[in-house]
């Protein structure tokens, strides 16, 4: 098959083989691991089958991640509606629909007012539990003796890296949502594959008997009957396909525009330009001027700095959310940060699995922070400041970090990121950086992105970094 894709792009050998494969199934449980381009192969999909209406149900840290992503690699016509709260007309107008978990209920009435042709659902292991409320919502459920319809379309697209977190029992309500054939009935899935066990409890009116599935049996059979629906592949089998480095940009959320910035910048264009315009008519000496906007300069500067630990603060919830997002889907990870107190949020929700490197750790503590990460197994999280913790240090028991904030210097960056990749590191490394929309933190990626062009263009003969996609045609 022939896949589409835009002009720059392409799709790895085993992309391209998880787009066919999904094509030629009815529905699919995308669980490829974290890395392997899950959004890519759903895209390409959409791509290939020209799907006419698309609504994506994923976690809110990644709903605006869909949109730039989707805007990157659709070759078809469509219009992106990103719903906030309860919105029908961002639903009904548009025909690729991108809406958070925590809000498809207020919004069902709308969804279910129209036929879909494809549902992807994002993260699908939120779905396990099959008494919670967004399950009931989202897909088939018939936990309490009755189907309950779920959310229709011609076609499902679950997509997780973690399709079973703890135990087997997680998995049914997406088989069976997906296929009701190949595990028809849940207390017999139970009884077979999570080592089921009745407990008969004796009262006065009788005998009650409460199923146990907390366990796990038989897994290698489970293992071949969840081919039927099941794209899974090891990260292994694809490990030489894949770059030694892998970036990825993820836009958590939209922020408030800095008004400060934009009316301060505004101004010294302005300065600027009039600037320009008369040095060119010799009416004046354009350096002697400039001088005198060194006042707005450091405005600038000042309302900058305040902007970006507004942002910082801001992403502290998405923040979280990532972190649990990778911890659970591999046994170490590397973050770094900016701002004191956005350090101070991750570690107090991580204190007792973490270990963190600043500018006031002691030098002579350093060694043994990052021995403890390389080699303690119950400490599965690095968290450092970007200057600090970014150069001097080995952390290669992690093969993936995480920017949380950024810094202005690409190279402050790419030192940060070699404590990772670097001698001593088996696997393939991926870098992912969140950015806040609309505010300070967008400004600064984009600013990576022109600088890193013109490093690695110096420096390599080549733009390598996968970054310079993402903001293809912005300013």
């Amino acid at each position: 098959m022939s896949i589409p894709v835009p002009e720059n792009l392409s799709y790895l050998p085993y992309q391209k083989e998880g787009i066919i494969r999904m094509a030629k199934m009815n529905n699919v449980l995308l669980a490829d691991p974290m890395g392997l381009g899950k959004t890519i192969q759903v895209l390409g999909l959409i791509n290939l089958m020209k799907y006419k209406s698309i609504l994506i149900i994923c976690p809110a840290i990644v709903k605006y991640n869909w949109k730039k992503e989707a805007c990157k690699w659709i070759t078809g016509s469509y219009s992106y509606g990103v719903v906030e709260g309860r919105n029908k007309d961002a639903i009904i107008e548009n025909n690729f629909v991108i809406v958070n978990f925590a809000i498809v209920q207020k919004n069902m009435d709308a969804i279910l007012s129209r036929e879909w042709d494809l549902l992807v659902v994002d993260e699908a292991h939120y779905l396990k539990e099959q008494t919670s409320g967004r399950t009931k919502t989202i897909i088939m459920n018939p936990y309490y003796g009755y189907d309950q319809p779920g959310i229709p379309a011609k076609k499902k697209i679950f997509v997780t890296g973690t399709p079973i977190e703890n135990r087997p029992r997680e998995i049914w309500p997406l088989c069976y949502s997906l296929d009701k054939s190949l595990f028809p009935v849940y207390n017999e899935f139970g009884m077979r594959y999570c080592n089921g066990w009745i407990n008969r409890i004796y009262t006065k009116n009788g005998v009650k008997e409460k199923y146990n599935f907390e366990g796990s049996s038989n897994c290698e059979e489970l293992f071949e009957k969840l081919q039927d629906i099941m794209i899974r592949r090891d990260k292994l089998e694809v490990l030489p396909q894949l770059p030694a480095k892998t970036e990825q940009l993820c836009i958590v959320g939209k922020g408030k525009q800095e008004k400060g910035i934009k009316q301060l910048l505004l101004k010294v264009q302005e300065a600027l330009a009039i600037l320009l315009e008369k040095e060119l008519l010799g009416e004046t000496n354009i350096s002697r001027e400039i001088e005198k906007l060194e006042f707005t300069k450091k405005l600038l500067l000042d309302e900058m700095a305040v902007a970006r630990k507004v942002a910082g603060m801001a992403k502290v919830p998405f923040m979280l959310e990532e972190i649990k997002n990778c911890l659970s889907q591999q046994d170490k990870l590397v973050v770094f940060a900016y701002h004191r107190d956005v350090i101070a949020a991750i570690m107090e929700e991580f204190k007792d699995i973490a270990v963190c490197i600043t500018g006031a750790t002691p030098a002579k503590k350093r060694e043994d922070i990052k021995n403890r990460f390389q080699n303690d197994k119950d400490v599965k999280l690095f968290v450092g400041n970007i200057v600090a913790a970014g150069v001097g240090i080995t952390l290669t028991a992690a093969s993936t970090v995480l920017f949380c904030e950024l810094d202005w210097r690409p190279g402050k960056m790419e030192q940060a990121s070699d404590r990772v990749w670097r001698i001593g590191q088996d696997n393939k490394v991926l870098v992912k950086y969140l950015v806040l929309d609309n505010t300070i933190d967008a400004r600064i990626g984009k600013s990576i992105v022109r600088k890193q062009k013109v490093i690695s263009t110096a420096l390599d003969g080549a733009c390598l970094s996968e970054l310079n996609n993402h903001f293809k045609g912005e300013k």
